[in-house]
């Protein structure tokens, strides 16, 4: 089964320390869900 490499936005990392916050979160999370 083929799988699908999330796509992040990083732009996000520019739009203030929630927002960077919120994407390193959502990296992670996306590391290991791809491994």
């Amino acid at each position: 089964m083929a799988r699908i490499v999330p796509v992040l936005d990083l732009d996000r990392l520019d739009q203030g320390e929630s927002e960077r916050r919120t994407f390193l979160v959502d990296l992670r999370t996306a590391a290991r869900d791809v491994g």
